[in-house]
């Protein structure tokens, strides 16, 4: 994969991250977060494939949350110079619209939105590389 498809994969490993933290991902929670991808990434955007893709094998596979958060934090940063202000803040807004999927956000899923937050604003994306793509 691309860098540009890491970060992507790396969405989705947050994505899975978080809407396990509070149990046992359902049938309607899956079928939402769908929702949110294809709206999130419409034609300007690349293609959802592999954000749900690595949600899928997750799941089968029965990654912890810590373990997912971690990967999905580990392939930001090593792909970060593909990040643009603009994807970044596109990748907060996906995620913070997973957390409030079902009403009311817990605890949990707070905590590791805020902590997402904060990690994405200390990565620096450089121009030459996600300008030219």
């Amino acid at each position: 994969m691309s860098p540009r498809e890491n970060l992507y994969y790396a969405l989705g490993e947050m994505i899975y991250a978080l809407s396990s933290v509070d149990g046992k991902i359902q049938k309607t929670e899956k079928d939402k977060l769908h929702e949110i991808l294809t709206y999130e990434f419409s034609p300007e955007h690349p293609p959802i494939d592999y954000a749900e893709i690595v949600f899928k094998v997750f799941e089968k596979d029965h990654v912890s949350v810590q373990q997912a958060f971690d990967g999905a934090k580990h392939e930001f940063k090593l792909n970060s110079h593909y990040l643009s202000p603009k994807m970044k803040t596109h990748f907060i807004k996906v995620v913070q619209e997973v957390a409030h999927i079902y009403p009311p956000v817990t605890p949990e899923e707070q905590k590791m939105v805020n902590e997402f937050q904060a990690f994405m604003t200390t990565l620096q994306g450089d121009p030459v590389f996600y300008n030219g793509h």
